[in-house]
């Protein structure tokens, strides 16, 4: 018996070093592959760079400033101490389900802070019931402080879960495709075209305006560049893309690869920025659908491809085959004719939506 209890404790305080130990190795994989958080709906933003060293400041609060260490004292091979070690961690992982849902994450915050004021509330009115002398108000404290490190635990434990199990450790994607189309109707091409022409929505011509994009909420930005590039997509012709919007990087505001039915922009560009900069992300990305189209439904064989009107789309054909990233070049990136037809096209059709949005022009008012 008294081998395995030997035994016992030889394992016990194997855990307790583990607890102690698992908040630094946390931070050690946070600095080998950092997170990146950012959460629309507060625009909050924590960048990789950064991660490791808020979440050992965290953990550094946490476990030398508060006073909830002091109860570990008499109990150092617990529950009580593998839960506090432990709450550091589950603090940087609710900022992580914070991205996924920010009003369950407030609610969380709210009931992890509620639940050990109402319990210490709860013992001080006891204490003056009953007469406590310091004896058991030291008790009492001791008490309170132990069920504080409970009930942060247990209330966080369910984004922890949900965490490390469900959502990971990747920036979520936010996208809707059951939306308008961002058409009102279509007119026939007075310049001889054998296609109509969509008529831009008087809903999305108000919410295209500055002052109505500012009001927005995070979702309802998502639907309206979604509607933005159906129509833009009928506009020229070609397949509908669904605008998936997630944290690419501090650089890049959108992103379209080829043969994708998605484009991606960055979701601190589409939260943040004006209106006019992210509705021509928006015309850039599905532009280029556009050029990857005409080079794929092109026949290169036809002689017809060799004359000039096919300049244009064979340079786009070469720069698909050798395309340079902006990682990498960004000059190159930019002059290459992918980019700078795109880029042309973008500032083009946002003039043109403009007036039409602004009611200047005759044609589309």
């Amino acid at each position: 018996m008294k081998i395995l209890n030997k035994i016992l404790n030889v394992i016990l305080d194997l855990v307790y070093i583990y607890c102690r130990a698992i908040p630094l190795l946390y931070a050690l994989v946070l600095f080998f592959h950092p997170i990146h958080i950012y959460i629309p709906e507060w625009r909050a933003e924590l960048s990789p760079t950064f991660s490791p060293y808020v979440f050992l400041l965290i953990w550094a609060l946490w476990r030398f400033c508060t006073p909830f260490h002091k109860c570990l004292v008499k109990k150092r091979r617990s529950l009580i101490s593998f839960l506090f070690y432990n709450i550091p961690v589950q603090i940087l992982l609710l900022l992580e389900f914070a991205q996924y849902q920010a009003g369950w994450a407030v609610a969380v915050l709210i009931l992890a802070a509620a639940l050990p004021i109402a319990f210490r509330i709860w013992i001080k009115h006891d204490e003056k019931t009953s007469g406590a002398d310091k004896a058991e108000k030291r008790e009492n404290l001791m008490i309170s402080r132990r069920f504080t490190i409970i009930a942060v635990s247990l209330c966080l434990l369910v984004p922890t879960t949900l965490c490390v199990f469900i959502y990971g450790s990747a920036s979520p994607e936010y996208y809707y495709t059951d939306v308008g189309t961002g058409i009102s109707l279509y007119e026939t091409d007075t310049e001889g075209t054998n296609r109509p022409i969509p008529v831009l929505s008087d809903n999305l011509k108000k919410q295209l305006k500055e002052d109505e994009w500012n009001k927005l909420s995070f979702k309802d930005k998502v639907i309206v560049m979604q509607e933005l590039a159906n129509y833009e997509s009928e506009y020229l012709g070609i397949p509908p893309l669904t605008v998936k919007t997630t944290r690419i990087d501090e650089y890049t505001y959108g992103s379209y690869r080829p043969g994708n039915n998605y484009l991606t922009i960055d979701i601190k560009h589409l939260t943040d920025d004006e209106v006019e900069s992210v509705a021509k992300t928006i015309l850039h990305e599905v532009f280029h659908e556009f050029e990857f189209y005409i080079v794929v439904q092109t026949d290169w064989s036809d002689p017809l491809t060799k004359t000039y009107y096919f300049d244009k789309a064979a340079l786009w054909k070469a720069n698909l085959a050798s395309y340079t990233s902006g990682k990498h070049d960004y000059k190159s990136y930019h002059d290459q004719p992918l980019e700078a037809s795109s880029n042309a096209y973008a500032a083009m059709e946002w003039a043109r939506l403009r007036d039409i949005i602004n009611g200047t022009d005759d044609n589309h008012a």
